[in-house]
């Protein structure tokens, strides 16, 4: 376990991340009626760099007078991520002014960690939970001659335990780790819908707060990363009010999404 010792034990003060954990859009811009709402069950899976920057301070004494002086050092970790989610979404529009989602459902990750001549590989044993909450206000309609346009924002919420820590070919190990993530996404959103098809994209910007703790050896560090991006989808209308979607990010994460939409 020489990653989990050496990260835990470290007197971090602050870690700066990227995470590939982004919030799907999976809805067009297109009008929801009043009263009425859209269920989208999706699955998404990712894979992104993690870049790691961790610093410290460190006390050095000067001889035997007990007087010294502060120095600071960092360590840069490159890590790549994978993560898989499968949930439920929802959109309403219950009074025609501001649209809400809300989303809930199970995540799991996979981190790759170097360290001195290996790869460490940590991994979730059993599934993760996320949850998510939003808004979105619809300033354009589709009509014959326009396309929809509509801005959302929400905040997900995950929480993962970390329970297996693979070191290069060996056997893995347990451990008792844990990664929670907050992220805080807008986005601008454009769709046209051309007979059964509607095409939508749009780009986004996203601040993600990460948090990696050591529940066995407490311990934890935490850190942010704005980051942009930008996805695109398509819907295809099998009835009115039932479709298939397919949705991908690009430039700020790498993120394929699937769905199967109802109506109500």
């Amino acid at each position: 376990m020489r990653f989990n010792k050496w990260f835990f034990l470290l007197p971090v003060l602050a870690v700066n991340c990227q995470l590939g954990n982004a919030t799907e859009i999976l809805f067009p811009a297109s009008q929801v009626p009043t009263g009425k709402c859209s269920v989208v069950a999706l699955y998404s899976a990712g894979s992104e760099d993690l870049n790691l920057h961790v610093s410290s301070v460190d006390q050095i004494k000067v001889g035997t007078s007990g007087l010294g002086y502060t120095t600071n050092s960092s360590n840069d970790l490159t890590v790549s991520q994978r993560s898989s989610a499968s949930g439920l979404r929802v959109l309403f529009n219950p009074n025609d002014g501001l649209y809400y989602w809300l989303k809930a459902g199970l995540i799991n990750y996979d981190v790759e960690v170097p360290s001195v001549s290996v790869k460490d590989t940590l991994s979730s044993q059993d599934n993760g939970y996320f949850v998510g909450v939003g808004a979105r206000s619809l300033l354009m309609p589709d009509t014959i001659v326009t396309p929809a346009f509509s801005v959302e924002g929400g905040v997900t919420y995950s929480d993962v335990a970390m329970g297996s820590l693979k070191q290069g070919d060996t056997s893995p190990v347990a451990v008792n780790d844990k990664i929670k993530e907050l992220e805080v996404q807008f986005a601008a959103i454009i769709s046209k819908k051309i007979r059964k098809f509607e095409i939508y994209g749009g780009g986004k910007i996203s601040r993600t707060y990460l948090t990696l703790i050591n529940l066995s050896n407490p311990g934890s560090v935490s850190g942010y990363k704005d980051q942009p991006g930008a996805f695109f989808g398509a819907r295809y209308y099998l009835q009115p009010r039932e479709s298939l979607v397919l949705e991908a990010s690009a430039f700020g994460d790498n993120l394929i999404s699937i769905g199967w939409s109802l109506q109500f």
